[in-house]
């Protein structure tokens, strides 16, 4: 399963536009990160220039903040894979984890038309 991001605020600056959105991540957790899709990146990125594509959009991003959920969850993205890595205080959590049951983390990113 996906992980399913939900847009919950925005803001934009001079050549950046700034996303606030929760990551929810899937029933069953697959070790080493869940791919995002096409309705994730359009999710993470609503301004994306080139409208959801995984490589070139998600290489725009240039800054993922997250927030630990009550239970200390965070999700990491992984720039090289484009995949999202939750971990429970540290540690990645284990395989068939159910984190679509939990708090979703939520995340602060930043994205702009240059390429990191």
């Amino acid at each position: 399963m996906a992980v399913t991001v939900t847009h919950l605020k925005s803001g934009n600056g001079s050549g950046f536009y700034e996303h606030l959105v929760t990551v929810l991540g899937p029933s069953s957790y697959a070790t080493g990160g869940e791919a995002l899709d096409t309705a994730a990146i359009n999710a993470l990125m609503p301004n994306a220039p080139s409208g959801g594509t995984i490589g070139n959009d998600v290489l725009r991003i240039q800054h993922w903040d997250c927030e630990p959920t009550p239970n200390n969850t965070t999700a990491v993205l992984n720039r090289g894979t484009f995949k999202v890595l939750y971990y429970l205080g540290g540690t990645e959590v284990t395989a068939g984890t159910n984190l679509a049951s939990q708090t979703p983390p939520r995340v602060l990113l930043k994205y702009g038309n240059v390429s990191a």
